[in-house]
Formats: C-alpha cells, structure tokens, sequence
C-alpha cells in the first residue's frame, strides 16, 4: 500500500513538471493540447509568458494569463476567467492559490509557505473578483489568506504574516501562534502595512499606510496607524488565551487562536 502510494506521488510530480516544462519552452496554443493530456485545464485563449508553472493541478481559464519570469511551485493553481499574475514573482510551497474572475497577483511579489507547513495540513491564497495583490509584498502562507471583492494591497512592501512566535524563559523557550488572515469586500490596504496573524477586516475598510494591523477591523472607515504603547502581558498570558495544536510530528509547540479554523478555496 506504501509503495503504491509513494509511485502515485512519484507520477504526479513527474506529469507536473512535464506541463510546466512544456509550458514554459513553448507557446500556449501549441503546449495547450499536450498538457491537457497531462491532465491540465487550459482554455484556448489563456496565455503563459516565459515562466515555470508548477503545480499538482492546474487550471487556466478564459483570457486568463501569466507573465514572464515568474517561479511558481504550489499545489493547486487555478485562474479564473480574466485574471492574471503578472511578472517576476515568486510562488513557492504547499498551498493552493484561487484567483476569481478579474483578479490579479502583479509583480515582484513574494508569497510562500514554510516546509514546517506540512504538519498542519493544506492552507491557501484566495482572491475574490477584482481583487489585486500590486507589487513588491510579501504573503506567508503557514495558515489561509482571503479577500472578498474588489479588495486591494496597493502601493509597496506590505507584509501579511499568518505566523509568529512568542518567546518565554530562556530555559522554557518558545511557542508559534498561527491565524488565518481574512478581508473582506472593498478593502484598501496602503503601503507597507504589517499584519499580524489571525485578523479580520471588515467590508468598506482603508487602512493608511504603515499600519501595524494587530486586531480586528470590522467597523467600516478609515483606519490610520496607531501610537506605540507598551502593554503588560507575559507569555503565560499569551498562552491561555490560546489553543493548543495537537498533531503528529510537530517540532515545537504550536497555539492558534480560538477562531481559527480550517478552510478550504472555492
């Protein structure tokens, strides 16, 4: 049963990297039949510039493209009709990534999942119809991120973290928090904004630039950074306000928050 297993797997790496190969080295129209033998839904008028596509299953729909120069190597892709990922980006890791119709990764973005992942089972990037992801952020998959509709990072240098850490003692160590990052519909999110794990941000939110966004913004409006304040709270406080993860084969202790829940891309 194990051997069967792992020769699935051996072929579904090996088909992968055939459409990828193809599809990089020559035209779409003329790759378009071979890979779909391979198993890939590409629609006539999709186009794939000078990239590597990988991915365990691929799904490109109509008018949708990707520009030159681009790595990616997730599991599953699927671009919906119209949207796009546009050049010089950087996919990498075990996570899916679902772009609706009129979506768009653009350029010199950076998103990626740590191999640590795999303990914790699937998670993906998911963008609504019109959505944007600009240029030059960067995404960490550990956990899900999603927008609604018509949201957008704009300008340059935002960070969306799904992880961090919480240091105790120096004889007790330290624990990993996870949270999946949700925005909602007509959301701006200005330049260089850092969010931390496990928000939500409701429809009808601008977040000005610099933003640290630590907690929840549901309220509709403009939200503008806030002042550094100092707050007293060890990580023995931390920790109780978290869940503890229980799986085999964790390598250090992992908490996530009481929401946090697992979510599967439409």
């Amino acid at each position: 049963m194990k051997s069967d297993v792992t020769n699935a797997l051996r072929f579904t790496v090996a088909r992968a990297r055939c459409v990828a190969f193809l599809l990089m080295v020559l035209p779409t129209s003329v790759a378009r039949p071979l890979t779909c033998l391979l198993g890939a839904r590409i629609h006539w008028s999709a186009r794939v510039g000078f990239s590597w596509v990988y991915a365990s299953t691929l799904r490109l729909g109509p008018g949708s493209r990707i520009g030159h120069l681009n790595s990616i190597r997730v599991r599953r892709l699927v671009i919906r009709a119209n949207s796009a990922i546009g050049t010089l980006n950087w996919l990498a890791g075990s996570f899916s990534v679902v772009l609706h119709e009129q979506a768009e990764i653009g350029a010199r973005n950076v998103i990626t999942r740590a191999e640590v992942a795999k303990e914790i089972g699937p998670a993906h990037l998911r963008l609504g119809r019109c959505s944007k992801i600009t240029a030059g952020h960067k995404l960490d998959l550990l956990r899900a991120i999603s927008f609604g509709e018509h949201s957008i990072v704009a300008g340059l240098g935002s960070q969306l973290w799904t992880h961090g850490y919480v240091h105790e003692s120096a004889s007790s160590g330290r624990f990993r928090v996870d949270g999946a990052i949700a925005v909602g519909n007509n959301v701006y999110i200005g330049s260089a904004c850092v969010f931390n794990p496990g928000v939500r941000i409701g429809d009808d939110v601008a977040i000005g630039s610099h933003c640290c966004v630590s907690k929840d913004l549901l309220l509709p409006g403009f939200y503008v950074n806030q002042p550094l304040r100092h707050i007293e709270r060890s990580a023995e406080d931390v920790r109780q306000a978290l869940v503890p993860v229980e799986a085999s084969g964790l390598t250090e202790r992992v908490f996530t928050k009481n929401r946090c829940k697992p979510e599967v891309a439409s």
